[in-house]
């Protein structure tokens, strides 16, 4: 068996078998097994009895893999590695390769993910774009894609008129003013919004602030590009210490702002544009909005700067995905975006286009609003879990010393709530919680992190020489065994399916059936001949919560 453990053996086996019977990973819970083959559907269609089919396809097994343990139980051909086909696995499991897939073969994959807009402090809203894109990011190198992930950042659009407006009320003036922060541009947009909800007029005069500057107004395009550096600078400072990084951290709407008429015209050139109030607009077959290209006093959209950058980011890459991690608010925007594409042929057919929908975090008493000011600051959020994360630290292990407490601390506060998000199913809500996330009774990030400290302190105690020498596993070391194989099919499913929390639910199955295998069969004090095989379980354990962790960009801290 190669490092692709089980999925290396299900292909094997269905190589032998052919099509008409599928093997599967997904073991019913009833079958004791690690692949099991259902014959139902086939018995069904020629009329055979379903145990006497069953025992036929076992015999071609057993003679194509003398490997193998094959029984039949039912419906379903059970099948289990020898306790030498099982050793494998386990040494396997030690190569820096294992899990590692050729799916992506080089193809480039784009995705698109965090965000924020300039000159609003990023919230804890932000988080499950940032964290779930950034997983996506990992596992899709992980599988052998080329990944070019953009940052792209909300800096263009009416709303920065409105901060034009409300900066030169406040000021008096357009000048720059290097010591104000990203918090202070946020609270005078949320003061312009009080301010217009009492004076209309402020609106018309954001949009024509806004026109001035896509008109170029060197006081006004030199104030932007202060709000742009300031967020950037500040928005950095919290990728590094989330450790989430892009291809493109800077690549923003106003990049391609020189080819927004191109776009237009290109969709005009079509014949499937309108005007309508002024507006340029385009009706699409199959969905009753319109989509609009440009404002009556001449503005972009959304809908345009995105198709513009979705029309270089073709160009320039040449994907064959390109993935959008934008939260399901958004679904009738994409739809449109994407049918306007491929109607204008910005898109072709050979590229793939997703959007990658989730749903809100929210707080516990509904959900956040940055125009209202109603809001968690995600730097905030970070303090504040390596602060509560410290405490348990202090508390769990006062000798240390307070440096390492801190890096520890660190580890484990920024885990928690990454844990907290990508364990959930994307298209779910999820409430703010803080008491799960820092829960070190089971599936949080604390409890896969003492999992792993816990089976270094083992390691630590012990060689590691031994481990590949190993010949067999015993049969009550197959639970946990079976468990690490999973590992390839796991990563694997979570790229292909776009579905982080596959990972983060395995880590944490692993992790209990870890301490269930370690409370059953002590390492340290074991039998010269029993030491081997349960050592080589600690250390693939060890290796591939690991793995998973970092395709989750979570830190694993030597000691906890």
């Amino acid at each position: 068996m190669n490092s692709q453990g089980l999925l290396q053996l299900k292909d094997t086996i269905q190589s032998v078998l052919g099509s008409d019977f599928p093997v599967t990973i997904d073991v019913p819970a009833t079958q004791a097994a690690w692949l099991a083959v259902p014959v139902f559907a086939v018995a069904k269609q020629t009329g055979e009895a379903v145990p006497v089919l069953a025992e036929n396809v076992a015999a071609r097994v057993r003679e194509a893999m003398p490997d193998v343990v094959v029984t039949v139980a039912g419906g379903y051909i059970n099948i289990m590695p020898t306790p030498e086909r099982a050793a494998a696995v386990l040494r396997e499991a030690l190569a820096p390769s294992y899990g590692r897939g050729e799916a992506g073969d080089g193809r480039t994959v784009v995705i698109d993910y965090s965000s924020p807009n300039i000159a609003k402090p990023m919230s804890i809203g932000h988080l499950r774009s940032t964290i779930i894109g950034d997983s996506l990011r990992r596992l899709h190198e992980f599988q052998g894609f080329r990944v070019v992930s953009i940052n792209y950042l909300g800096d263009w659009g009416t709303q920065y008129g409105k901060l034009v407006v409300a900066y030169h009320e406040r000021f008096g003036d357009l000048e720059p003013r290097p010591s104000l922060t990203v918090t202070d541009l946020f609270n005078l947009y949320v003061q312009y919004h009080r301010e217009s909800e009492e004076n209309a007029a402020l609106d018309e005069e954001a949009r024509a602030m806004f026109k001035r500057l896509e008109d170029g107004d060197p006081a006004i395009t030199k104030l932007w590009q202060f709000f742009v550096d300031r967020s950037h600078a500040e928005f950095q400072a919290l990728y590094r210490r989330l450790d989430v990084s892009f291809s493109a951290p800077k690549m923003g709407e106003s990049t391609h702002r020189v080819e927004f008429t191109t776009t237009i015209d290109l969709v005009r050139s079509q014949g499937i544009a309108q005007t309508s109030e002024g507006a340029v607009v385009v009706r699409i077959p199959g969905i009753d909005a319109p989509l609009m290209l440009q404002k009556r006093d001449g503005a972009t959209t959304y809908a345009t700067r995105d198709l513009t950058a979705l029309r270089a980011r073709i160009r320039q890459y040449h994907p064959s995905e390109v993935l959008y991690v934008v939260s399901n608010e958004q679904t009738l925007h994409f739809e449109q975006v994407f049918a306007v594409a491929r109607m204008v042929g910005i898109a072709p057919d050979s590229v793939s286009l997703v959007h990658v929908k989730f749903g809100h975090l929210r707080l516990p008493e509904g959900k956040m609003s940055t125009r209202r000011g109603r809001v968690i600051f995600l730097d905030s959020v970070m303090k504040e879990a390596v602060a509560k994360a410290l405490a348990i630290v202090q508390e769990k292990q006062p000798e240390l010393a307070p440096a390492t407490q801190q890096t520890i601390a660190e580890a484990v506060g920024i885990g928690a709530f990454k844990y907290f998000d990508l364990a959930h199913d994307r298209n779910h809500d999820i409430v703010f919680d803080w008491e799960r996330m820092l829960s070190l009774k089971g599936d949080s990030a604390p409890y896969l992190q003492y999992t792993v400290a816990r089976a270094r302190g083992i390691l630590k105690k012990q060689p590691r020489g031994k481990v590949a020498t190993i010949a067999a596993v015993p049969v009550e070391l197959f639970p946990i065994t079976y468990r690490i194989a999973q590992f390839p099919q796991v990563s694997r499913e979570a790229t292909e399916d776009r579905a982080p929390h596959r990972l983060a639910q395995y880590l944490n199955e692993l992790a209990t059936v870890f301490h269930s295998f370690y409370e059953q069969y002590p390492v340290l004090v074991a039998h010269d001949a029993d030491r081997p095989a349960r050592l080589a379980v600690v250390l693939a354990t060890e290796r591939t919560m690991v793995r998973g962790l970092e395709l989750l960009g979570i830190a694993a801290p030597e000691s906890m």
